[in-house]
């Protein structure tokens, strides 16, 4: 029975990435097939399987179906929340490209609810009724999460960089969100899953405006928060084998536990944040000896973000800039600024370790922030990785 459902979603999966590869179906559509046909089979199978699906009980022995779908709702929220003021905060948010009309939300309902529902009740079947080769049919279906990638563009993929931001951005973290929804349907059940994958559609289908995001946020977001989500979905299936063990009620404690998970995680998440740059003082690590001896390779700088005009101006000879050139960011001292006739001005600049002044101005919009602190050594790690990074012309290293 396991190894039938299981060969009808990856038939069910992999048909869309038969149009990739040239493949006619009798001349359907790529759309008829992928919002019409592929979804209604998916209605007919679940109404088949509905027997089974209907009997599945949580591993976790967790009897109380509204908290494991609170737990989705809320898990779901803390990442589209996430997403959505990074992109406040990065200036990235762009106008939804999805239909917003009532049969455009329709359509798109029908086209990735089917398909969902009937994926995560078999994922909750595979995890909690099977008893034989239970490990085989869950790396199975690990692996079959991997279906909605784009074979096309991988085969496609040259280089080691390309390789590793196509994994960082596809793959990766297809994997958290495989092992998280593993473990919501040992929670929960499908319906907790469900509910965790419908919040993301509707994300993307209905908010007027939805963040665009580069590769490295969206990889630092999904491994970051993912992870601290998975750690916590872990400790409340525990918690739950351990209360049926002991058949006792809840207790201050797990309150207590509750809340400190509430703290750290939203620690981390302030983190992250801080790390990827969505506040106004953000790090940046110095990989050159140019600014020594105050400031050495491998140290941890804070910046003062500048985005406008009047951060500008009120910067003065002396001042110690970060600004980017040619991809690489450089962190020198102001000493000269230089106003056209225009009244436009540019800054000529200087490491503390250089000989002479570095041969090209900084342009405005090439200024990121002002230096206004160092934390020694706690970069090395990054110093080491990125240590054969190129200077790029006009900067003196």
């Amino acid at each position: 029975m396991k190894l039938i459902i299981l060969g009808l979603y990856l038939l069910v999966a992999l048909v869309p990435q038969g149009y990739t590869k040239g493949i006619n179906y009798a001349g359907i559509s790529s759309y008829r097939m992928n919002y019409v046909i592929l979804p209604t089979i998916c209605i007919i199978l679940l109404l088949i399987f509905a027997k089974w699906f209907m009997k599945v009980e949580p591993m976790s022995r967790n009897n109380d179906k509204k908290l494991a779908i609170l737990w989705a709702f809320y898990f779901a929220a803390i990442i589209i929340v996430a997403k959505m003021i990074v992109g406040i905060f990065m200036g990235t948010l762009s106008k939804n490209p999805y239909d917003r009309s009532f049969r455009g939300i329709v359509s798109n309902l029908y086209y990735a609810l089917p398909l969902i529902i009937f994926r995560e009740n078999i994922r909750s079947y595979i995890i909690n009724k099977c008893t034989h080769y239970k490990m085989w049919f869950i790396s199975l279906l690990f692996w079959l999460s991997f279906a909605g990638l784009n074979f096309m563009e991988i085969e496609l993929l040259s280089g080691v960089e390309n390789t590793v931001i196509y994994m960082a951005k596809n793959v990766l973290p297809l994997v958290i969100e495989g092992i998280f929804l593993n473990m919501m349907a040992t929670y929960g059940g499908a319906g907790a899953s469900v509910i965790y994958l419908i919040m993301q559609e509707l994300m993307e289908w209905l908010f007027p405006v939805v963040p665009t995001l580069n590769w490295l946020t969206e990889f630092v977001i999904s491994i970051g928060i993912g992870g601290i989500i998975i750690l916590m979905l872990g400790d409340q299936i525990s918690e739950c084998q351990e209360k049926h063990k002991r058949n006792s009620k809840k207790t201050r404690r797990k309150q207590e536990k509750m809340f400190g998970q509430i703290c750290v995680m939203v620690i981390c998440v302030v983190m992250i944040w801080f790390f990827v740059g969505v506040f106004r003082i953000y790090p940046s690590v110095v990989l050159t000896g140019s600014m020594e001896p105050d400031i050495k390779p491998g140290d941890m700088i804070l910046i003062d973000k500048i985005t406008n005009e009047k951060g500008l101006n009120e910067l003065k000879v002396g001042d110690i800039i970060t600004f980017h050139r040619d991809d690489i960011v450089i962190t020198h001292r102001i000493k000269e600024i230089v106003t056209d006739e225009n009244g436009n001005i540019t800054f000529r600049t200087k490491g503390d370790n250089n000989s002479v002044e570095d041969t090209r101005l900084v342009e405005p919009n090439e200024v990121m922030g002002r230096y206004i602190g160092v934390i020694p050594k706690i970069g090395l790690p990054v110093l080491w990785i990125k240590s054969g990074e190129a200077v790029p012309d006009g900067v003196e290293n």
